[in-house]
């Protein structure tokens, strides 16, 4: 046994006839998918080394059916996952993620079964409103990029400056008060082209690091969007309509990620957003590394952490 899976030494595979062409073409392809996904090379220690001895007949044929089997879960079985998953419990969200309640999924990575725990999925509190074309420098000035998100201090530090290249004239608002590391807004509200300019993965992180948790915006530019999923500090969000117009700084509203909803406590009114899809895990589990490490893709005590 290895990881909870059988496997089969070179022996069962020369024994086996040649009117079993299925099972040895499963078989490979099965073990190609675990040395591709695992980069498990020693595996291929049977076939360099096979056991010797006889093996009884009815123990060999045995093994061979047992061990078919198990070859057609885990190779063809990932086809009816999603079948599978309803009535199993829980709805598809993608394929190979199933959703089990409001607070935990299923991830199937096609060798282990991982549940992974959600992040909050209900944000409340006072929004920060912005308009179209915030770029990064506006989010974060160059002059703050030596800070090293990967050091505690400095990760703090960065909140204190996010959103200080906005202009004053147009922004009298802070985002961050005057010797504060956190700001009061936990929701960011924008237009169109949000995240827009350099690549900085500054970007998302200082936004992160001074309490920010979801950024509704018409539109991202797709670095910023792609640095905010990997780096899992807050989720972007696609509103339907243009909430810059409709909503104001200091205006509280509920943000809840499964209904897919705004709702303004003043007015009441419910605005709708897209799904995050696919990448709503990601997010969940912390960022891109978190996620492959939580999901098997990654040894989860790998040394070197980003």
């Amino acid at each position: 046994m290895h990881n909870g899976f059988f496997i089969v030494p070179l022996l069962s595979i020369r024994c086996t006839p040649l009117v079993h062409p299925l099972y040895t073409a499963s078989w490979y392809l099965w073990m190609s998918v675990k040395l591709c996904r695992l980069g498990e090379i020693w595996h291929w220690k049977w076939l360099l080394r096979p056991k010797a001895g006889k093996c009884p007949i009815i123990g060999q044929f045995g093994r061979i059916w047992l061990e078919l089997a198990f070859g057609f879960i885990r190779v063809w079985g990932a086809w009816l996952r999603p079948v599978l998953a309803v009535p199993l419990g829980g709805r598809v969200i993608q394929a190979g993620v199933r959703k089990v309640d409001s607070c935990q999924y299923l991830i199937e990575n096609g060798l282990a079964v991982v549940q992974v725990g959600l992040m909050q999925s209900v944000f409340a509190g006072p929004v920060f409103v912005v308009r179209d074309n915030i770029d990064t420098d506006q989010i974060i000035p160059a002059q703050y990029l030596n800070l090293v998100p990967t050091i505690p201090q400095e990760y703090e530090k960065l909140g204190a400056y996010a959103f200080a290249g906005l202009p004053e004239s147009a922004y009298p608002k802070r985002y961050v008060d005057e010797g504060q590391l956190d700001s009061q807004y936990p929701i960011v509200v924008a237009g169109r082209n949000f995240g827009c300019g350099s690549s900085r993965e500054h970007a998302p992180i200082a936004l992160g690091s001074a309490g920010c948790k979801v950024v509704l915006a018409e539109s991202f530019a797709r670095i910023f969007f792609r640095n905010a999923v990997a780096t899992g500090e807050l989720y972007p969000c696609e509103t339907v309509e243009r909430l810059c117009d409709a909503l104001k700084t200091g205006e509280v509203v509920t943000v809840d990620l499964d209904a897919g909803t705004v709702t303004s406590k003043d007015s009441g009114k419910v605005y709708p957003f897209k799904s995050l899809g696919d990448v709503r895990p990601v997010v969940d589990a912390g960022g891109i590394f978190n996620y492959a490490r939580k999901t098997g893709m990654m040894p989860a005590s790998s040394a070197a952490q980003p």
